[in-house]
């Protein structure tokens, strides 16, 4: 859904970058460094969770999911913001 989201706003597939190039192209495109470092933050836990080969608690995922929905919502709000 993060790189999604990102493709959506940003029209670069966020797989094709390396984590800095991805920082840069976050950054040049006027994304808060908060909302920068939180979507990092998911990438990672989701990494993680996926490929820890152990069940991860409901709440932990549940809480992953709200920040991930909530940072989608600013990136679409960017996305317009800069159309205006």
């Amino acid at each position: 859904a993060m790189h999604l989201a990102i493709h959506q706003v940003l029209a670069v597939s966020p797989t094709a970058l390396t984590r800095d190039e991805l920082h840069d192209v976050l950054r040049r495109n006027g994304i808060p460094d908060h909302a920068i470092d939180e979507i990092f933050s998911v990438r990672d836990n989701c990494d993680e969770a996926r490929f820890a080969g152990v069940k991860f608690d409901v709440e932990d995922r549940q809480s992953m999911l709200r920040t991930a929905t909530r940072l989608h919502q600013e990136l679409k709000e960017h996305r317009y913001a800069a159309r205006e």
